[in-house]
């Protein structure tokens, strides 16, 4: 729209007539340059909510941009609700390490185990460590055995020949998954930074680089449970003694909150990566944040 310079001159009924309902429109819901804001003063008594401090020349055609302020407060306080359910996210993700509720093995009326003499009567194994309860039948009585071991990474050769629950496979399968749960918290930290410090510099290039850690983050968890369930499966396939055939097995609650975190860390990349469009020229509520999205040079 073009508006004519009206600063310190009388305004004409004619002109205010032309002109009010069309500067109301842009000035109020995007915002316009003083001259607008002049023209609407004069012709209506009031200014609009919105406007930016630049004055362009006489004749100039009005700069309107089309993203207003509260648009940008809104993003804002999406990214900030992502943020921390992220932290929510890396919390739950701590109890799911450090619980051993990981898969469940019940054996209700027991199964006894070929290599031990005993009979298995439940089992819960995390990433770190299992519990075991079993009974032997000695003189007559029924004694209960609870033991909870952490598992030994780099056993010894006879170790590994006296423990039937364990075989190179299955300990190859418990160093990735505590490698990849150290990995995936130093991840989820940075994610978290980068998402704080985008909100702080609402630069586009920071909220994609804060969704794409997010989803690194997803993956890993992803990445994790499946590296555990293919342990599952081998030892029901391979390891009798760790989980017996007539034994039945569940996923637990540490299982189930993994996944909870992966569907947290996924929503933060989403939204992160939805909000980062650029927001260059008109498209940019304020000139600072028009400024942020600018291409940077860098010189030698």
């Amino acid at each position: 729209i073009k508006v004519p310079d009206v600063r310190g001159k009388a305004i004409s009924r004619g002109v205010c007539q032309r002109y009010t309902s069309t500067t109301t429109q842009y000035t109020e819901k995007n915002g316009a340059y003083p001259s607008a804001r002049s023209l609407l003063y004069a012709c209506t008594g009031r200014f609009p909510k919105v406007f930016v401090q630049s004055v362009p020349p006489v004749g100039v055609t009005e700069r309107v941009y089309k993203m207003p302020v509260s648009k940008l407060v809104f993003e804002k306080r999406v990214l900030l609700c992502m943020t921390l359910l992220c932290t929510f996210g890396f919390l739950l993700w701590l109890i799911a390490l450090s619980t051993n509720y990981w898969y469940i093995v019940e054996a209700t009326d027991g199964v006894l185990v070929n290599t031990t003499g005993r009979y298995f009567l439940r089992s819960n194994a995390g990433l770190w460590m299992s519990c075991r309860q079993t009974f032997a039948n000695e003189t007559g009585a029924a004694i209960i055995i609870k033991q909870c071991k952490y598992y030994a990474l780099y056993p010894t050769k006879k170790q590994l020949l006296k423990n039937p629950r364990i075989d190179e496979t299955i300990l190859d399968y418990r160093r990735t998954n505590m490698a990849f749960s150290i990995i995936t918290l130093v991840v989820m930290v940075l994610g978290i930074y980068f998402s704080l410090y985008s909100i702080k510099h609402p630069r586009y290039m920071y909220k994609r680089l804060a969704g794409g850690v997010h989803f690194i983050s997803a993956a890993g968890v992803v990445v994790m449970v499946e590296v555990l369930v293919s342990s599952v499966h081998y030892a029901r396939e391979h390891l009798p003694a760790a989980i017996p055939k007539r034994a039945a097995w569940y996923y637990g609650y540490s299982f189930a909150l993994a996944w909870v975190t992966f569907i947290t860390f996924a929503l933060a990349g989403i939204t992160f990566l939805m909000y980062s469009g650029k927001k260059k020229g008109s498209k940019a509520p304020t000139d600072e944040l028009a400024m942020e999205d600018q291409p940077t040079i860098i010189a030698r």
